[in-house]
């Protein structure tokens, strides 16, 4: 009779049981997607509280700026932002090609859409501050080390600036031909930005 009402009881708990491990695996299953598509855009940062759009930023932010990144890491993209158009989101360069707060030009933002699988319009979006600061990042961060990577180049935070700024097959013939001192015979103008976003870095403690 004893056997019985244990059998009973645990046919009765059973289902209970069933749910109860029906909602973990939800629960894991949602914590994996989460990480999945954190990791593949990176945009825990990049969406984070922007600075006030209407002017351009006087100075690199305390809280955006912090210790300098070693090799391989992301290109911080207030950094970014303040060495492309110093918080400006008006800001346009380059004869009209380069335009926003990230200075984003027309096919960069087309393949930071296909990383991000979004369709944001470059002509309707490319002012939008927050909007340009996610696909620079998605760009500068996702699209181009793959680029590095096809192309044989080492992937560091100096490469993806020269990327970022400069025609890719000068950049391909300027380390077949230069190495390891490639950056010695960069264009000026990424000189100067890869300088200068350094600068922003180590100005903050």
């Amino acid at each position: 009779m004893r056997e019985r009402r244990t059998h009973r009881r645990t046919w009765e708990l059973l289902p209970w049981a069933l749910l109860f491990g029906n909602l973990l695996v939800t629960r894991a299953m949602l914590h994996y997607v989460i990480l999945r598509s954190d990791a593949r855009t990176g945009l825990v940062q990049a969406v984070a509280e922007a600075p006030d759009t209407t002017r351009p930023m006087d100075a690199p932010e305390r809280s955006a700026v912090r210790e300098r990144p070693v090799a391989c890491g992301n290109v911080n993209i207030e950094a970014l932002i303040y060495t492309e158009s110093g918080g400006d989101a008006a800001a346009v360069a380059d004869r009209g090609l380069s335009k926003g707060v990230c200075q984003m030009g027309r096919a960069a933002w087309a393949d930071a859409m296909q990383f991000l699988e979004e369709n944001w319009d470059y002509d309707k979006n490319v002012f939008d501050y927050n909007m340009n600061k996610v696909a620079a990042h998605a760009y500068i961060n996702g699209v181009i080390p793959k680029y590095l990577k096809a192309w044989g180049l080492p992937d560091s935070v100096e490469m993806r600036l020269a990327a970022y700024k400069s025609s890719h097959a000068r950049l391909r013939k300027n380390y077949r031909e230069n190495g390891q001192e490639w950056l010695t015979f960069a264009p000026t103008i990424v000189q100067r930005d890869v300088g200068k976003y350094w600068n922003v870095l180590d100005s903050t403690p």
